[in-house]
């Protein structure tokens, strides 16, 4: 386990948090879940917030998931994976500690199920399947992710219950000097330069883990890991500011990286694991 950072570009002389987002309320708005745009329609709503990799995602997912098992997802947000999986055929149910986002997806949306969850002080309740779409664990140190997969495991059926989980922010070596190289020397870069008065902060942003991390991690919390999906492959190429906007000019090199990523399996950023109980 490492911590990972992120560059966040500002005005010179604004306030930026750079501690790792410690609360649902500082979450949400490194996540920009405070936008509202995208909400005036259902078009909208997808078109803004529905992109490739969350398509993808969905992909993978589906896959792994059953239209006869009771789902709750978890931290779901915005709940853009839960519509459509809900929309196709899924019995899923999307939770988050704070309703608004959900409350307003939901009003586009009336067949979404959703319920309010702190998974720190879970309800008692019971799943077939919980589900984690966000990467949930990222947030939080080993203590921490180590209680909430304990209260996972308590809202699952003693028999059969399974937690799929999306890992988004993997540890290897090519994440490692993105965010320790490449990424510093980009966010000197900016501050140098200062154009148009941007500056470029560094952020602690959470915790990365590697595969067998996260399978250890569940392991030690009573789980027995499962199949494993892959999905997002590319896309942590592109936290580069000159890599996304070289992929961005030319759609033909960003899908050459993500097909050579497919088999070489590096700067994916979706590990879908299936831990049973």
């Amino acid at each position: 386990m490492r911590i990972a950072y992120k560059n966040i570009l500002h005005k010179e002389g604004t306030d930026v948090r750079t501690s790792i987002d410690a609360s649902p309320e500082e979450i949400s708005e490194g996540m920009a879940y405070g936008q509202k745009e995208g909400y005036s329609s259902r078009d909208d709503f997808f078109r803004t917030y529905l992109l490739d990799r969350d398509l993808e995602t969905i992909k993978v997912l589906e896959g792994l998931l059953d239209k006869k098992r009771r789902i709750l997802s978890i931290g779901s947000g915005r709940a853009q994976h839960e519509v459509v999986l809900g929309e196709n055929g899924y019995d899923i149910v999307a939770s988050d500690v704070l309703m608004g986002q959900l409350e307003s997806t939901k009003k586009l949306f009336p067949s979404l199920k959703i319920t309010q969850l702190d998974i720190f002080d879970p309800p008692k309740v019971s799943y077939e399947d919980v589900l984690s779409i966000g990467d949930l664990l990222f947030y939080f140190d080993d203590d921490k992710a180590a209680l909430i997969l304990k209260n996972i495991a308590g809202l699952l059926e003693d028999r059969g219950g399974r937690f799929i989980y999306c890992h988004s922010f993997n540890d290897n070596l090519l994440t490692w000097t993105i965010d320790n190289i490449i990424c510093p020397v980009e966010a000197m870069i900016v501050n140098k330069r200062k154009r148009g008065g941007m500056v470029c902060s560094r952020k602690r942003h959470g915790y990365r883990r590697g595969r067998k991390e996260i399978i250890a991690l569940a392991k030690n919390c009573g789980f027995k890991p499962g199949r494993v999906r892959y999905g997002g492959f590319g896309v942590e190429l592109r936290r580069s500011f000159q890599v996304d906007k070289l992929f961005r000019m030319s759609p033909f090199l960003y899908g050459a990286a993500r097909n050579i990523d497919r088999l070489v399996k590096a700067a994916h950023n979706l590990i879908v694991f299936e831990f049973k109980i």
